[in-house]
């Protein structure tokens, strides 16, 4: 299968000149959510946000906080948002990806927007890190790290079943030629939109590991896999719980834990009225530890 490739580099901004500069009133909400979720004290080590629009996407830039402990990819231009609403974004702590003995102290690889065949413009965000074998002096193994929003709706489940397909492809490529037969190592994560019975099977048909089926096996009532249809607003009160948020792996890799981040709530002023109070997102975001096994 051929995939077309767009590369580029994983940019990040200098330090800060240490001098605060203003932050716009323009969407406040926004920019609010992506502080507490990105400067909490236990923030992870990989990121993967998806529907970013570029508004949202400028307000975390120009917080000298994130840009200082986030590696951020396309932070140098907006082709990612060409002809698209949003977009995916993923963050890299710099704590965790940098090396004092590596070129640039960066462990940081290529950048990758793989273009889906897709009724929204949809693709994959793949991102290489290297890691250590024991330290920096001693070997590195590729992991690919790959921030996926499928296509929405039921109608769509064909663009799926190729979205996944080249996902699998990607993530089971070994291009750095490891030790023969041992295949590439990474994982998937984000919005799978598991909405069928068949998306269901996706993950297992390609090869790959549905983390949350590791840990508990596929029992949403008993273990509480479900992120979506839980928001506490009206807008999804008939909505369905699922399990549309997925992180699906390659072997070679170990879930530890997962859980699941509840969107907060946010209040909608309505001058005159009693205010609106609506969930951050529709969906809710997936924390996954996991370990190589080497």
């Amino acid at each position: 299968m051929t995939v077309p490739r767009i590369s580029r580099l994983l940019s990040s901004f200098r330090p800060s000149t240490r001098c605060w500069a203003p932050i716009p009133l323009r969407l406040p909400t926004v920019y609010n959510v992506g502080q507490y979720r990105l400067l909490q004290t236990d923030a992870s080590d990989v990121i993967f946000l998806q529907e970013v629009n570029y508004d949202a996407y400028a307000h975390l830039l120009r917080d000298t906080r994130i840009r200082d402990g986030y590696f951020i990819t396309d932070a140098e231009d907006k082709t990612a948002f060409d002809d698209v609403p949003f977009t995916t974004i993923t963050l890299l702590s710099k704590a965790s990806f940098t090396c004092r003995n590596t070129p640039g102290n960066k462990l940081v690889g290529p950048v990758t927007r793989h273009k889906f065949p897709s009724h929204y413009g949809r693709e994959a965000l793949s991102t290489e890190v290297f890691l250590p074998l024991s330290s920096c002096d001693d070997g590195w193994r590729c992991l690919r790290l790959i921030n996926v929003h499928l296509d929405s709706l039921s109608s769509t489940l064909h663009y799926r079943k190729e979205q996944m397909a080249i996902v699998a492809s990607i993530l089971h490529e070994d291009i750095y030629q490891t030790e023969e037969g041992q295949g590439g190592l990474g994982l998937a994560a984000g919005d799978f939109n598991a909405i069928s019975p068949e998306d269901q099977e996706l993950i297992a048909k390609n090869k790959l590991t549905d983390a949350w089926v590791q840990l508990h096996g596929d029992n949403i009532a008993r273990y509480g896999g479900s992120t979506w249809g839980n928001a506490k607003d009206k807008r999804w009160d008939r909505q369905r719980p699922g399990r549309l948020d997925r992180v699906a792996m390659t072997g070679g890799l170990e879930t530890l834990k997962m859980d699941i981040l509840r969107p907060g709530t946010i209040t909608l002023p309505k001058p005159g009225k009693e205010n609106d109070e609506i969930s951050w997102s529709d969906h809710a975001g997936l924390r996954c530890t996991f370990r190589i096994c080497y």
